[in-house]
């Protein structure tokens, strides 16, 4: 072998230093592990965020040793750069800082490490750029909230991250990406509380073989996507308790492999889509409690051979559909399983409290219409499987609350008596009607209908079908005397003496609500007043019983 020379053995050495310094340079400082919390703070307090300097805010971090925490505080605003911490694994980052900006290349935070980095009440983080709001890529790491916001308001992920999302309270949300992704091997979400919203995408959505979902509190929901997607070929969602909607047309709100509904766990869509969609031959679905629903789709929908069980809960659609549909097989309703569909009827919709007009049960019989405080809906009972599903907008009644319309009452004829000497006959029931006729005679006449109209209290009209007369100018006749038996009068002037009647009509008609006064025919004597019997008179109108007409002038 060649001996090598001094100059040559110095020109590598020079060459060696100067590929360990360029290596080193172009390792920005943030993305080295901090050896302790006390240089995690100072890479964070000496962080240009690129938003013009002090002037816009600043972060300032402050380091616990024995808590072995970095709490961040300030505030930010138009921040450009992006913070970039490697957080080991015994270190914990409370963010209680307001940071907002427009980030494009690499977010707003890029996380590394194994540790825990925890947003709490006050903390804020809100990207309006393209990119992810929060980047976690630590198999290891946790990215937890426990009050505050995560947000991308525009078509980025607010979190997306390679190990554990953990959601007790605040908020979580993106305008046009996921609120919460990932794509590790072994990713997990825990939502037990707060919310996580998507307007536009998935709610949360894992890619990861054996990714995990669990909702045991607090709202998961999607506007257009899924509110849960997890695809894997051994993940799962499990819901227990709060609540998983979509309202996306085409959209599942659950779109997975397997999924568990539990205890009060509830699953809805919303809008036309289903509710729970297990996708992939010996998918799982196991509903044991709680309830999943479907306004216009399926409550469970499988696309391959798939096993559906539901022991427990309240499994429930109003589509047309029914509320399972499994490809290639029929799902097992055991022990206090409940299943139901709902065939509405056009809205406005009410229903009988205690009946089951338009649903269709298994087992039989195992729901109802029912009224829970301010709410309707549907209870349901198997055993002691007990609950009340709440549907907006439908009405229901207690038995006791139906009004019956009364059959209609025939009107009955009575006879009247004229009091004035010129009384017109009127077309209609109205002085606003043309002229017919005149009663002159003050005879009496039959009336066989009544009618409201202007110009009078109220208004009859004659047998004869001559027309309408004011009965302000007539008196209730009771029998005896001669007078007209109803035949038309001449129209210029009616002065036939009217036929005595057959027979008296009865002195009050069951459908008059003309309040007449009764006097006896001309010439009879004068009856021994006998008692009469109380009755319960409801008068609708303030109208003298006799108006006096001063002169033949015709009247109304």
């Amino acid at each position: 072998m060649k001996a090598i020379s001094g100059a040559q053995k110095r020109l590598a050495i020079l060459l060696a230093a100067s590929v360990l310094c360029g290596l080193f340079t172009s390792i920005p400082i943030t993305s080295r592990a901090a050896s302790d919390e006390t240089e995690l703070a100072a890479i964070i307090n000496h962080f240009d965020p690129g938003n013009g300097g002090p002037a816009a805010g600043q972060l300032t971090a402050a380091a616990d040793t024995a808590g072995r925490t970095v709490t961040v505080t300030g505030a930010a605003t138009g921040v450009k750069n992006c913070l970039m911490l490697n957080i080991a694994s015994d270190i914990t980052v409370i963010w209680e800082a307001d940071y907002y900006g427009w980030t494009e290349g690499g977010g707003l935070v890029d996380l590394d490490g194994e540790g825990v980095f925890e947003v709490v009440p006050g903390g804020a983080l809100i990207n309006y750029g393209p990119d992810t709001t929060l980047t976690g890529h630590g198999e290891e790491a946790t990215i937890r909230l426990s009050g505050g916001t995560v947000e991308a308001t525009g078509s980025g992920c607010a979190i997306y991250s390679a190990g554990k999302v953990e959601v007790y309270d605040g908020r979580v949300a993106s305008a046009g990406g996921l609120a919460i992704g990932g794509d590790g091997a072994s990713v997990s979400v825990t939502v037990n509380g707060g919310t996580v919203i998507a307007d536009t995408g998935n709610a949360i959505h894992q890619e990861g073989a054996c990714a995990s979902v669990t909702v045991s509190g607090g709202a998961v929901r999607s506007a257009a996507g899924h509110a849960i997607r997890a695809t894997g070929l051994e993940s799962s969602v499990t819901v227990s308790g709060g609540t998983v909607s979509g309202a996306g047309g085409g959209h599942a709100a659950v779109y997975a492999r397997n999924v568990y509904i539990h205890s009060f766990g509830r699953v809805e869509a919303t809008g036309s889509g289903d509710a729970v969609m297990a996708i992939g031959r010996n998918a799982v679905v196991s509903v044991s409690g709680g309830a999943v629903s479907a306004a216009g789709g399926f409550a469970i929908l499988t696309d391959d051979i798939s096993s559906v069980t539901i022991s427990g809960g309240f499994v429930f659609s109003a589509g047309s559909g029914g509320a399972v549909r499994m490809f290639g097989g029929t799902p097992a309703v055991v022990n206090l399983g409940i299943v139901c569909t709902w065939t509405p009827s056009p809205w406005p919709v009410t229903y009988i409290d205690g009946t089951s007009e338009g649903l269709t049960a298994e087992p039989a019989y195992s729901a109802r219409w029912s009224v829970n405080g301010a709410q309707c809906g549907i209870l349901y009972v198997n055993g002691m499987n007990v609950g009340f599903y709440p549907i907006p907008g439908l009405t229901v009644v207690l038995p006791q609350d139906i009004v019956t319309a009364a059959p209609a009452i025939a009107f009955e004829p009575y006879l009247v008596r004229v009091t004035t000497g010129s009384l017109n006959i009127r077309k209609g029931p109205g002085t606003d009607t043309g002229l017919a006729g005149v009663i002159t005679d003050k005879g009496i006449y039959t009336i066989v209908d009544e009618a409201d109209g202007p110009g009078a209290s109220r208004w009859g009209r004659l047998k004869s079908g001559a027309g309408w007369i004011s009965l302000d100018f007539t008196v209730l006749y009771t029998g005896g005397g001669s007078g007209s038996s109803g035949a038309a009068p001449t129209p210029a002037a009616a002065t036939a003496a009217p036929a005595t009647p057959a027979t008296a009509s009865p002195a009050v008609s069951p459908t008059s609500t003309h309040v007449f006064q009764t006097i006896a025919p001309i010439g009879t004597p004068t009856p021994t007043p006998t008692p009469k019997p109380t009755l319960n008179i409801v008068v609708l109108t303030p109208t003298p019983w006799i108006k006096v007409v001063p002169s033949p002038t015709p009247t109304p």
